[in-house]
């Protein structure tokens, strides 16, 4: 792969990215009351999805709208008089003897459109048979209202007016949080009179089906957690613990790789961004790391990090903000459930042991997404309940699916999730990335598959140990550097 699409293909990862019941932790009850404003009607598919969408779709599958309150009756609060609709696509199985448990989908973000980002072809494992409902979240896609701030370039009076903006024309900002969603899909279950389905959650997506397990467990059968993002990890302040774990994954890889010396790789990559933060450059080098981040399952990243020693004019910004929905629904769940917790910590440490103090100057200030403090400052939401802030346990089936390379949601948070569940099963793809589904790896399908089958049978994952781990191409010009440089 040549240097341009590296930095192509590293762009194009960050803008993608974009983090149960049975236990003693109180739940948002009582739970809300049966509403007449609570339905769901189907409309025609040509109405809501693009001609190319349609065409794509499986015979049997169907569109249509949830209709629920813009806040249930939750934390002893009535529910709200105005009422919202959330977007829903049933993808038809193509098994004519396809199971009764469907399969729901929980898109990541949060904020992001699971509708326009992932249709048919990225469930076609889990089409085979089963139904599987893809839902825009509240307040993004398709649902109704999507909160757009199209003129938003990272500018803190854009980011103001965008919010003045949505309240003026009556939206309010703290009914999009991951609780009232929660709720979102409990109801949609019953509505579709569904007795029991499956939930799969990718990336904030799994922190949304833990909120959906604490407030209740009814017609779940079983749960597949995908780059989990757990609730009590923070998703402001514990963003560089991901970003030093994904550094350290680098170097483990590197350590595995043929001629490739770990502690020459990382004073190299410590030597570039102290370089640049000494000419004033603390973005760039940040750009850098971001970079970095993306390529850790790049087999040429020995190759860019030779390269940009070189010419370290070649770093391309990554300024990480999103200029429409992902952002304001973004915003009212992280400003509402970890803006207010930041000195809550799930892991035990800093993990920034080891490095440079200019590599900790532009790792400690790197966010998610443009979800920050400053943001949160502006947006100004009420704080959820600290409950969002608390681990969740639960007895349901459930399977972990973390990749090894993963720069968001690094694999240490798929096992600290797996503590607390007593009937999950944790497996680590060597070479995966951020999100297994939809990669086409065959091992992740067939698990996927038997799990689905039967949820409570421990799986035979050996063909998760039979891959390969990650390794790094290292150039001669790399080598010839690095051997230089080590004596």
């Amino acid at each position: 792969m040549s240097l341009t699409r590296i930095m192509i293909a590293a762009a194009m990862s960050l803008t993608l990215a974009a983090c149960g019941g049975g236990g003693d932790q109180p739940a948002s009850k009582p739970p809300p009351k049966p509403t007449s404003k609570i339905a769901f009607n189907e409309t025609a598919c040509g109405a809501l999805l693009t001609a190319a969408q349609v065409k794509a779709l499986t015979s049997g599958s169907s569109c249509g709208f949830l209709t629920v309150p813009e806040k249930h009756a939750v934390n002893g609060q009535p529910a709200s008089e105005k009422t919202i609709q959330v977007a829903v696509v049933k993808l038809a199985a193509r098994s004519a003897d396809k199971k009764t448990d469907p399969v729901v989908y929980l898109h990541g973000g949060p904020g992001g459109a699971g509708i326009s980002d992932y249709m048919t072809e990225q469930f076609s494992s889990l089409i085979k048979n089963r139904d599987v409902y893809v839902v825009d979240q509240r307040g993004v896609g398709l649902s109704k209202p999507a909160l757009n701030c199209p003129k938003y370039r990272g500018k803190p009076e854009q980011l103001s007016a965008c919010k003045n903006t949505l309240s003026a024309s009556g939206v309010d900002l703290s009914a999009y949080t991951s609780l009232q969603s929660a709720w979102d899909f409990i109801e949609l279950r019953k509505a579709l009179k569904i007795e029991q389905w499956n939930i799969y959650g990718e990336s904030y997506g799994t922190r949304l089906a833990t909120t959906v397990m604490r407030e209740s467990e009814a017609g779940i059968r079983s749960v597949i957690l995908d780059g989990m993002f757990p609730i009590e990890v923070n998703g402001i302040s514990e963003t560089p613990w991901a970003l030093y774990e994904t550094l350290n994954q680098i170097l483990r890889n590197c350590a595995q790789s043929k001629g490739c010396n770990r502690d020459s790789l990382k004073t190299r990559i410590e030597t570039i961004v102290r370089n640049l933060q000494n000419e004033g450059k603390l973005k760039q080098s940040r750009d850098f790391i971001q970079t970095l981040a993306n390529l850790t399952g790049n087999e040429n990243l020995v190759e860019y990090v030779h390269t940009t020693a070189r010419q370290p004019n070649l770093i391309e910004s990554q300024d990480g903000i999103d200029e429409g929905s992902f952002l304001a629904m973004g915003l009212s769940v992280i400003c509402a459930e970890e803006y207010p917790f930041l000195e809550r910590k799930g892991m035990p440490d800093t993990n920034e042991q080891g490095w440079s103090e200019a590599t900790r100057t532009a790792v400690n200030g790197m966010t998610h997404m443009g979800f920050d403090v400053p943001s949160c400052k502006i947006w100004d939401v009420p704080a959820a309940n600290d409950i969002e802030a608390r681990a969740i346990t639960s007895n349901l089936p459930v399977l972990l699916l973390n990749g090894q390379n993963d720069s968001q949601t690094p694999a240490a948070w798929g096992a600290l999730v797996a503590k607390n569940m007593s009937m999950s099963q944790n497996l680590t793809n060597p070479r995966g990335e951020h999100i297994q589904l939809g990669t086409g790896n065959s091992c992740i399908e067939s698990l996927l598959e038997k799990f689905l089958t039967t949820p409570t049978s421990t799986l035979d994952a050996g063909c998760i140990t039979a891959i390969a781990p990650t390794t790094y191409i290292v150039p001669a010009a790399a080598a010839k550097s690095a051997s230089a440089q080590s004596r």
